[in-house]
């Protein structure tokens, strides 16, 4: 089965902010190789955090024990990184994140609300209903 490199970013997904409810961080990004059933090779998240320090948030690499493997092959998602400027780096945003990985050859791949009306209108169409009436 084949792969692909792709991201999510959970505060653009059209359940983040549920998702990030409760939760000790302010954002996520993950990423990796997705299969094309959605499943991975293992998690791999950079997750912001609320710190005191200039920019006020930290991002932080965050990897599952099954990830290793994976986070190998992604060499050039952390040489991306590291050539950044210091002050850049250490106040990335989510959003110039998914930038990076996008340069690094990663498709964005998070379900946003655009996406999830898109499909509903997609299935109302195949089965024949109007969709300017549903």
């Amino acid at each position: 089965m084949s792969t692909k490199r792709q991201f999510i970013h959970l505060s653009r997904a059209w359940y983040g902010p549920a998702a990030l409810r409760g939760q000790g961080f302010r954002d996520e990004v993950m990423f990796g190789l997705l299969f094309d059933d959605g499943s991975t090779e293992g998690e791999i998240a950079v997750r912001w955090y609320d710190i005191p320090a200039p920019c006020g948030q930290a991002a932080r690499l965050e990897a599952f024990d099954d990830s290793w493997q994976v986070l190998g092959q992604l060499q050039d998602v952390v040489a991306a990184m590291a050539a950044l400027p210091h002050q850049t780096r250490s106040c990335i945003s989510p959003e110039r994140f998914g930038q990076l990985l996008e340069a690094c050859g990663f498709e964005d791949a998070t379900p946003t609300q655009a996406a999830k009306e898109d499909t509903r209108v997609d299935k109302v169409s195949e089965r024949g209903i109007d969709s300017r009436v549903a």
